[in-house]
């Protein structure tokens, strides 16, 4: 017969038990939210090893004892780990300084990062406020008897100026989410503690004496020298860092024209010597004049320098030139910015640059004194064999400089040698100068890029024309011959008149040299700077791109001790 039973359990609640369900399910997140920010958080500001970065490591990373440019997790005391592992996770900042900026594909190639699995993980990325990019590598490595692969982050940026910045991530086993969200959060903390570097842009125009207004997402830092005048303007094109614009005051002195400085620019970085032709005229912010030119072989061109503009501006008086750099792929981009710039730009007076006719006038007066004395005062009877070592833009590299009276006798002139050994290339230079410094004959022996250059200049006498042949493997030769103005300085002793201004006798002078590829002379600019530890400087810079080189003396002789460009330092090693 049927029965009933009584539980005495009430009927079920199933709005209650989805409720439960779901707090329980937003407690479990809340904890691992928790969990993993804890684990990510970070820890102060601090500097990284003995580069000018800084940044916030995450809580209970510690710098790395083997490396100060690096941040660990140590390995937990405990299991397997603890005697395989030498960390558990690793951060490592690198800087470097390039010579010139770098596209993507270019860093790529520069970091042997150009295997397919790289190239294809690449996404843009910042470090800091610097756009860059970010890629991964597959790396081996064995624990015990196995074999093993890590996949390790590696995100670049390079500043408008060449200055490039790496991060490297290393999880040592597996890579994590957490470990994405780690390195971002690190990287967004990156300060470089240089002014040239990370100032406000405001500053920097108004120091070199620009005005033409700012897009959004420009980069802008110093020149490479705090004496030179001039700023690098970076930007991207579909967030990836695309392109980078170097423009600087520069001067036309001793009836050179805009034009001129275009000329030789072409001649120096494009091997191009009838530019004139492809020179384009318009007007500018204020009455100025744009002078343009593009490299002729546009999206063929084999060079990062794709384009070139010259403003001169009337009222005040005062020029300026600007160079960019870009691939192929990114022309048009670089070309529509540096229109802009050069058609809105403004330029105001700036404290860095000397009264140019003092300047000028200076520079007759040394040249004067060197076509009366010779280089005799200053470099006397004795031969002279000086060796530099320190890197270029082609790695280490070794010169050798010799110098002698001929016939060991300095009323009779001089003749020297100097050789400039890398790992790939030697070049060679060979000279011999008259009793007055005005006849010389001059030949070198080098390479541009794989192509080897000859280059033999003479000069009879002070009345004389000067005669330059110029022979590039593959293109066969061509001569010049002109008469140099009564700034022309010869080539073998450009460091004797430097020596004089490096020890403020005159403080600042304008002069000429010869253009290794130009039709003629370019102008150029040499002022006294502070001595450092007494030993006196110079800044030298050409018209036609002014970046700068820096050269120290030795205070007791007067022989060159150390040279510091913005993609070379070399120096006497010391005795």
């Amino acid at each position: 017969m049927p029965f009933e039973v009584y539980t005495g359990a009430r009927p079920g609640r199933p709005l209650l038990t989805l409720v439960v369900c779901a707090a329980l399910l937003a407690g479990t997140l809340a904890l691992a939210w928790w969990q993993v920010q804890a684990a990510s958080a970070l820890g102060p500001l601090q500097q990284v090893g003995d580069l000018p970065l800084r940044v916030q490591p995450p809580k209970g990373w510690i710098a790395d004892p083997r490396d100060p440019a690096a941040f660990v997790l140590p390995v937990r005391d405990e299991g397997w780990r603890s005697v395989a592992l030498p960390f558990e996770r690793r951060i490592r900042f690198e800087f470097e300084k390039l010579p010139r900026f770098l596209t993507v594909d270019e860093l790529l190639r520069h970091s042997q990062l150009t295997d397919p699995h790289a190239q294809q993980m690449a996404r843009p990325a910042s470090i800091g406020p610097y756009p860059g990019f970010e890629t991964r590598r597959l790396e081996p490595f064995r624990i015990g008897r196995s074999n093993l692969f890590r996949e390790t982050i590696i995100r670049m940026a390079c500043l408008p100026r060449g200055y490039l910045i790496t991060v490297v991530y290393d999880p040592l086993i597996d890579l994590r989410p957490a470990d994405i969200q780690i390195l971002d959060d690190v990287c967004k903390t990156l300060v470089i503690d240089d002014r040239s570097l990370a100032d406000d842009p405001e500053n920097y125009l108004a120091e070199a004496g620009f005005e033409f207004p700012l897009e959004d997402n420009w980069t802008i830092v110093w020149s490479d020298f705090a004496e030179v005048p001039g700023i690098y303007v970076g930007g991207t094109v579909d967030g990836w860092p695309a392109w980078s614009i170097g423009l600087f005051r520069t001067w036309c002195a001793n009836d050179r024209t805009p034009e001129d400085l275009l000329v030789d620019f072409a001649a120096e970085f494009w091997l191009i010597d009838d530019a004139l032709d492809q020179i384009a005229r318009s007007s500018g912010r204020a009455g100025a004049t744009v002078y343009a030119m593009s490299h002729p072989s546009g999206q063929d061109a084999d060079t990062a320098y794709v384009l070139a503009y010259v403003i001169q501006q009337a009222s005040p008086p005062a020029t300026a030139i600007l160079v960019g750099c870009a691939d192929p792929d990114t022309i048009d981009a670089v070309s529509s910015v540096a229109a802009r710039i050069a058609t809105n730009l403004r330029l105001t007076p700036t404290a860095l640059l000397p009264p140019l006719e003092i300047a000028e006038q200076s520079g007759r007066t040394l040249v004067a004194e060197l076509a009366t004395r010779g280089a005799t005062p200053r470099w006397g009877s004795s031969r002279v064999n000086l060796t530099f070592r320190g890197r270029t833009s082609r790695g280490a590299v070794t010169y050798r400089s010799s110098r002698e009276p001929r016939g060991r006798n300095a009323s009779r002139g001089y003749e020297g040698v100097e050789i400039l050994e890398s790992t790939r290339q030697r070049e060679r230079a060979e000279w011999s100068l008259g009793p007055r410094a005005q006849s010389y004959e001059h030949t070198e022996d080098f390479f541009v890029g794989s192509e080897r250059v000859r280059i033999v200049e003479r000069r009879a006498g002070p009345q004389t024309d000067i005669v330059r042949m110029v022979a590039i493997e593959d293109r066969g030769e061509h001569r010049v011959t002109f008469k140099p103005s009564p700034l022309f300085v010869a080539p073998p002793v450009e460091f004797v008149v430097e020596g004089w201004v490096a020890a403020g006798e005159p403080r600042y002078a304008i002069v000429e040299y010869s253009t290794r590829f130009g039709p003629a002379t370019n102008s150029v600019l040499l002022r006294t700077l502070p001595p450092i530890d007494r030993h006196p400087r110079v800044l030298i810079q050409q018209d036609f791109w002014p970046l700068g080189v820096i050269q120290t003396f030795e205070r007791s002789t007067g022989e060159l001790l150390e040279v510091v460009g913005p993609a070379h330092h070399i120096s006497r090693p010391p005795r």
